[in-house]
């Protein structure tokens, strides 16, 4: 680990070590803009559920002017309606990103370790939900303000460390986003950061950011009661629906990070049996009985970790805070992913983990690309969607809506037909139902 005495600037700003980085940031900054360049040909796609429905601007083209997102409203100030100026923002905001790695990493590795670690996490495929779907934004935004804060307060900056922290908690022009919520993990881990370096005297900074996490929670209390009746439709909150959630988002998001064959917008289906649920449990007891090993052995790796379950607990919280499966949401976890390689490469095995780490960041790199393609206009991405996500009623449903815009009347009623035998209660598909006989009775055009 580095040396974590208070420099006399920030460590971001010292010109003799941001000039022993700089070829390693231009390789990420060119590798990370070449991995996402065909993303600024893409249309603006809108977001899941009923939104699309509701799509009747001209393709590729979407109204800010009163988005509930101060940012978004803000860039449409300069950019209005051009897909390429929202998507230039997000390639922007994840670059940026990337360079916050690089320098995280560099808290615990040498040099190359974190550069190799930084470019994993440039490439992984699981980020395009974030980068290139317009509504993943704000998972980039946490990251962004979780990374920025801790390497401030790490290097004693608490002034910069607060601002950064409190604008990620920034609820925007009409009412906060349960996703700003997350960041309520920031403080956590600080303690879990000091307490794993003893840093004991420092503990008490920690209790400003709680100060603020607790205060505009209870400020936005309604707003958050609303999202979370509305998450937790039809869930039961006893003690093994939390831990079948628990499993199930574990071990999705993790597979989906390393293995991105299969990506997609819905992941809504939770299909665990028994038998998945014991090997999921003797698993989850396995790496717990580990914990102290892996603490003594690499506290970066167990930092790492944190990380990775503390911003995916949303996702398996005794009361609904989000759905149980999103690729965006894996966004900052997958930290985890490249402290894993630095781990490996700070090894007395790093020739060859650089050697197996070569091809699979130029296969990453091919997969992402190929996802950004499923972007390019709202016909495609339905297509894709329902390709990997058959059984999916949203997905059939939209579908149904996508034929409907091709005056495809029988493909559109079988597929609305099809997302109702999935889930009866879909009001979405059962209104675009009626709406399809409706217009095929009276011979008219269907226009969403």
């Amino acid at each position: 680990m580095e040396d974590t005495t208070t420099p006399s600037l920030p460590y971001l700003f010292k010109m003799n070590r941001v000039s022993s980085d700089i070829n390693y940031l231009l390789i990420i900054l060119l590798v990370g803009f070449s991995v996402y360049f065909n993303s600024l040909f893409c249309n603006i796609i809108t977001g899941d559920d009923q939104e699309i429905i509701n799509y009747r601007v001209e393709t590729g083209k979407i109204s800010l002017e009163n988005s509930n997102s101060f940012l978004d409203s803000l860039i449409y100030q300069f950019v209005g309606k051009s897909p390429k100026g929202y998507h230039f923002l997000n390639i922007l905001l994840h670059l940026i990103v990337c360079v916050l790695v690089f320098y995280f990493l560099k808290i615990f590795f040498d040099i190359e370790a974190s550069f190799y670690g930084a470019l994993l996490f440039t490439v992984l495929p699981i980020h395009t939900e974030a980068v290139t779907w317009i509504a993943g934004k704000p998972h980039i935004l946490i990251a962004l303000c979780f990374l920025g804060s801790f390497l401030a307060f790490h290097y004693n900056q608490f002034p910069i460390s607060m601002l950064l922290f409190f604008l990620g908690f920034y609820p925007g022009i009409n009412k906060i986003n349960l996703v700003n919520l997350w960041l309520g993990m920031v403080p956590v881990f600080f303690i879990i950061y000091l307490l794993v370096y003893k840093r004991f005297k420092e503990l008490y900074k920690v209790g400003a950011y709680l100060i603020c996490y607790i205060s505009i929670v209870l400020f936005y209390l309604k707003d958050i009661n609303d999202r979370i009746s509305d998450t937790a439709i039809n869930f039961k909150s006893t003690a093994s629906n939390i831990w079948i959630t628990f499993i199930y988002s574990i071990y999705n998001h993790f597979w989906l990070m390393i293995y991105p064959k299969n990506l997609v917008l819905y992941h809504e289906n939770i299909n665990v049996d028994l038998f998945a649920v014991w090997w999921g449990t003797l698993g989850i007891i396995i790496f717990g009985g580990s914990l102290v090993y892996i603490y003594k052995k690499s506290k970066p790796l167990f930092l790492g970790l944190a990380i990775f379950f503390l911003f995916l607990s949303p996702t398996f919280s005794p009361k609904p805070l989000s759905w149980v499966i999103a690729e965006r949401y894996a966004y900052l976890p997958s930290i985890l992913v490249s402290v894993i390689a630095a781990c490996l490469i700070s090894s007395r095995y790093k020739n060859a983990v650089i050697t197996i780490l070569f091809p699979l960041l130029f296969l990453y790199g091919i997969r992402t690309v190929d996802r950004n393609a499923d972007y390019k206009t709202d016909e495609r991405f339905r297509r894709a969607t329902l390709a990997s996500a058959p059984y999916s009623p949203k997905a059939r449903n939209d579908m149904g809506v996508i034929y409907a815009r091709e005056s495809n009347i029988i493909k559109a009623a079988q597929e609305f037909r099809n997302a109702l035998k999935l889930n009866p209660d879909f009001k979405e598909a059962k209104d675009n139902m009626d709406l399809v006989i409706k217009a095929v009775k009276k011979g008219i055009t269907i226009k969403y």
